[in-house]
């Protein structure tokens, strides 16, 4: 659904105390518009579409490109998170990206399982780049994948599409286990598929920037960030992963002020160990505490336009 061709400054938030929200998708226009011919409405400039797939996972259409970033389809059940060893789920993934024609690109902030699990079965529908850490290129290389990794370190400029740009901007983790970083480290290359959560190491922690057409946009799919990293990069919207904003000091102010973002878009606040099941409430996880992370935005920015969409939403720029 559209909103008015108005910014909504927070969507309906189901969960807050209740710890839900809905998977229902919906369309939420962030853009202005103008009366065409014959009473057509017309977008000023070409029409980005970001659609919210879970966890931090994105896809960034624009035209005929598609760039997924942080992509984890699978859902695995916490039994299995906490005890068994961990494989994409091929069914899945098919369903949630067969209808997409091209997949320009694959970007991967870090290689904890809820960003990274799907990507060895992703790469059989892209023969584009697949952009992430040495760690990604270990956990595909142990999947028969070698060499299949644009390996970056930060600071890295790649060119995904004639209008499209990504920069991997250098990042660290936040704390959200009682104040430290999950499994922090590197996937090992001794590993062997399939691996368990604990084997599915941070890795270089990037914010990967996104420019597509005019706009620019930050993905931070974790609550931490490094200043000095963002200093020179001007966004328009920047993706705010919740979890964890508590125990970062200056987050996500600092990120804002340095990038001079508008909109902040808040995610990553679903339980990405239960299924997505369209129409049923989606849990999140617990102590997100999303109307603290808003009013501390207001309190600091009240001109920053606060948007707090659902699994299935799909943001229009």
């Amino acid at each position: 659904m559209i909103l008015n061709g108005q910014v909504a400054e927070t969507n309906r938030i189901d969960g807050l105390n209740g710890q839900t929200i809905s998977s229902a998708p919906r369309e939420v226009e962030t853009k202005p518009k103008i009366e065409g011919f014959r009473g057509r409405i017309m977008t000023i400039d070409d029409t980005i579409r970001i659609r919210l797939t879970g966890a931090a996972g994105l896809v960034c259409s624009y035209k005929d490109e598609n760039v997924l970033v942080d992509p984890y389809y699978s859902r695995i059940g916490k039994w299995r998170a906490f005890f068994g060893k961990l494989s994409p789920n091929p069914e899945t993934i098919r369903r949630e990206v067969g209808g997409i024609k091209k997949i320009t690109a694959i970007v991967a902030g870090h290689t904890h399982l809820d960003h990274v699990l799907d990507l060895p079965e992703l790469a059989r529908y892209t023969e584009g780049p697949i952009i992430g850490s040495r760690s990604l290129e270990t956990l595909l290389a142990i999947n028969g994948l070698k060499g299949r990794t644009t390996v970056c370190r930060g600071g890295e400029f790649i060119q995904v599409a004639d209008a499209i740009q990504i920069t991997m901007l250098p990042s660290v983790h936040g704390r959200v286990l009682v104040g430290l970083v999950p499994y922090s480290g590197e996937i090992s290359p001794g590993k062997r598929p399939p691996l368990r959560a604990k084997d599915y190491r941070a890795g270089h922690v990037f914010s990967p920037k996104m420019t597509v057409g005019r706009k620019v946009f930050l993905h931070v799919g974790s609550a931490g960030f490094m200043e000095e990293s963002l200093k020179g990069h001007a966004c328009d919207v920047v993706f705010l992963c919740i979890p964890g904003w508590k125990r970062m000091k200056g987050y996500p102010e600092r990120i804002l002020e340095t990038t001079g973002a508008k909109t902040a878009v808040l995610f990553h606040q679903d339980d990405f160990s239960s299924r997505i099941q369209t129409g049923k409430p989606m849990r999140t996880v617990p102590f997100a505490d999303v109307e603290g992370l808003i009013q501390k935005i207001r309190s600091f920015s009240p001109d920053v336009k606060v948007l707090v969409p659902t699994i299935g939403d799909t943001l229009i720029f």
